[in-house]
């Protein structure tokens, strides 16, 4: 409180008054006519706004691209190009917007830094406020696609899981790939541990000779972290004596399929990019505001010209014209008399 009063003491005092009858402005809400202290308050309002936007969008950008190397990369593990929606639908409108908010600045600083007519300059103002109510829109819009993308079908996830785990003795990147994907999710096959044991995942030619082909093995990717046991990942569902492994007691592989760890972080991700993005789009909201109040400030005639007189600020309304009729006219004065002839 002391800081504001401050700043309007240094200011000076921002006289408003409600309505005006200088400018017809059609279904105008609200209609204010105010000082140009009050000018300068709005402008030094938008600076400190503008940079909590830019530094904002900033933020979202980076927390984009950890998405996109985190959670984003597993996705693509085994779903093609399908990590890279939920970083863009964060990241694409926070640069868009801070493309805007740039060029926003440099029209309030030529607007400010000149008192000649600048139309042009003005009606720019004008495109920004437009552009950012689309824009906010837009953004809405990608809220909802957020959702339904982390809400949506995931079958495709479940399909590629299984897909890279029949891969997984053949190709050495997909192994790679896959064993990176059970170590940091702690996690094991696509539903659940027993699916690796109807894979062939292993070189069945290392088993030897006369001994019996056991199916009941993961890989050892698979160890659960968690586990103080010896990690058995292989001979799973037998009990073993050398460890005394009981496989109802101690299993020490990971129980919890990747499907459901993947789906899981990618819904908790969407709701941190629904939360981001309304956060964003609110303050860019506060933000059209003041550059909405800043151009119909410009607007009378197209310049700021100091303290010598007061200008009218509107929110909402479409201007129609100038108000001809003069308020508090003065009654004419009557007509002099006619001057007498000098009588000869």
């Amino acid at each position: 409180m002391l800081s504001i009063a401050f700043c309007v003491k240094l200011l000076g005092n921002p006289k408003v008054k409600k309505k005006s009858s200088r400018l017809n402005i059609k279904f105008g809400k609200p209609i204010l006519e105010v000082s140009y202290e009050f000018i300068n308050i709005i402008i030094w309002a938008f600076f400190l706004m503008v940079g909590v936007n830019i530094l904002y969008s900033g933020r979202l950008m980076y927390n984009a691209i950890y998405i996109r190397n985190h959670v984003g990369y597993y996705i693509d593990l085994i779903s093609k190009r399908d990590g890279n929606v939920l970083p863009l639908l964060q990241a694409l409108p926070s640069m868009i917007f801070l493309f805007i908010n740039l060029f926003g600045v440099y029209l309030v600083v030529r607007v400010m830094s000149s008192r000649e007519r600048q139309p042009k300059t003005n009606w720019m103002l004008y495109f920004v406020v437009l552009l950012n109510l689309i824009m906010i829109g837009v953004g809405l819009i990608l809220v909802i696609v957020v959702l339904i993308h982390s809400y949506g079908n995931h079958q495709g996830l479940h399909d590629g899981i299984r897909g890279a785990m029949k891969n997984y003795g053949t190709n050495e990147k997909t192994k790679s790939q896959i064993d990176r994907l059970q170590i940091d999710l702690q996690c094991c096959g696509s539903r659940k541990y027993d699916e690796w044991y109807e894979i062939e995942w292993y070189d069945s030619a290392l088993i030897s000779k006369g001994s019996k082909e056991n199916r009941t093995q993961t890989p050892f990717s698979c160890c659960s972290m968690k586990s103080l046991s010896p990690c058995i990942h292989y001979d799973i569902e037998e009990t073993g004596n050398v460890y005394t492994y009981t496989p109802e007691y101690n299993l020490s592989i990971s129980t919890v399929g990747c499907f459901d760890m993947l789906k899981k972080r990618k819904q908790n991700v969407g709701w941190g990019i629904i939360g981001k993005l309304l956060l964003g789009l609110f303050l860019q909201a506060l933000l059209t505001i003041l550059v909405r109040f800043i151009q119909t400030g410009h607007f009378e005639k197209f310049k700021f010209e100091g303290r010598s007189r007061t200008y009218i600020i509107w929110l909402f309304g479409l201007y129609t014209g100038r108000n001809l009729k003069k308020t508090k006219e003065a009654p004419e004065p009557p007509p002099l008399p006619p001057e007498l002839e000098d009588s000869q």
